[in-house]
């Protein structure tokens, strides 16, 4: 198959673009990463999603961006001098572009795209990547994304404690660390660093949590199946931990099997608020759901680099609860899943 630069180039210059990509991509290339006319990206893609990557290549070139292409499969990124020789490649665009699946790649090869330290290069991590999304979710305006985002980390950065109930019975209470500050995933940079796309969420470590969680949006193991968008389990969190799980007896095994394979695995290390308010209802994938408005928990992983957490963990599995009602500190910030009007100045829709 096609690896770096002229022959893959060629061939995703061949596959035919969905017209209902093109604005999606343009998005990717031009707003999200802020690329112009000579600068540099590289595509690196997942053998299988050539659509979406082809997209990419026509709105980079149409933009006057100059491409450099790479597909990839899970034997090829094995080999460590393909993934050094990509990493000097890497090392010399001003922006990229990682198309791919959640788990047709190895997770370590992945993780090591994200290296931007001491380059100019903005990357997109697009890990979950589909057609939904393009049509949705990648047409929102980032700009605006990271405007809203930002509001919402600025009213929650002073707050103590987030209450969170739902119609289908979660209840929460979220204690906050003020050491540990708000980060914001809006999927808009304008300086070396990454970030996800679809983007839109504002994320931190919270100090505990206490209640009840009826992941009625889903809970996404590793692999990327999905555990929890009917409700049928109910999460027990004491003290920041998992407690208990009722509900379907074999999800529940499952996804205690899951979390009790890693140290920390049971702990909440991130809550997070999602901020892209042009995605109109869910869709059963992770990478798009967690950025709808709602809030999601997410066991093991705190993203220590950016929470200030003084723990983490290699598991990441994400828990998701729709239309919830949040207080922080006793002030609406969401009503069934919409921000409260006098969040921002310029109102949410």
């Amino acid at each position: 198959m096609h690896t770096i630069s002229f022959q893959a180039l060629d061939h995703l210059r061949s596959v035919a673009v969905d017209p209902n990509f093109e604005i999606a991509a343009r998005n990717a290339v031009c707003n999200a990463l802020g690329l112009e006319a000579g600068d540099r990206l590289a595509i690196v893609a997942e053998t299988g999603l050539d659509a979406i990557a082809a997209s990419l290549v026509a709105a980079a070139e149409a933009a006057g961006v100059e491409v450099t292409a790479v597909l990839v499969d899970a034997d090829r990124v094995r080999s460590e001098p393909f993934v050094e020789r990509l990493e000097a490649i890497l090392a010399d665009v001003d922006g990229s572009i990682f198309v791919g699946s959640v788990a047709g790649l190895p997770k370590a090869f992945r993780r090591r795209l994200l290296r931007t330290a001491g380059t100019r290069r903005r990357h997109a991590h697009m890990a979950g990547i589909g057609a939904e999304m393009m049509r949705q979710s990648m047409r929102a305006d980032w700009s605006e994304v990271d405007r809203i985002s930002h509001e919402v980390a600025a009213r929650l950065g002073s707050a103590r404690r987030l209450l969170v109930t739902t119609s289908t019975g979660s209840s929460l209470e979220v204690e906050l660390d003020p050491a540990r500050p708000w980060c914001v995933g809006s999927g808009w940079l304008r300086a070396p660093g990454w970030t996800n796309l679809p983007g839109g969420e504002v994320y931190a470590s919270p100090r505990s949590v206490e209640g009840v969680l009826v992941p009625d949006g889903g809970i996404w193991l590793p692999d990327g199946s999905d555990l929890g968008r009917d409700g049928r389990l109910r999460l027990v969190l004491t003290d920041g931990r998992l407690d208990l799980v009722e509900g379907d007896q074999r999800a529940a095994a499952r996804l205690l099997e899951v979390l009790d394979a890693q140290p920390h695995g049971r702990r909440v290390g991130i809550v997070g608020l999602g901020t892209n308010v042009s995605i109109l209802a869910p869709t059963g994938m992770l990478l798009q759901d967690l950025k709808m408005p709602g809030v999601h928990l997410t066991f093991g992983a705190t993203v220590a680099q950016q929470t200030g957490a003084d723990w983490d963990s290699l598991l990441e599995v994400p828990a998701l609860v729709r239309r919830p009602d949040v207080w922080a500190d006793g002030d609406p910030i969401m009503v069934r899943g919409r921000y409260a009007r006098s969040l921002l100045e310029r109102g949410l829709p």
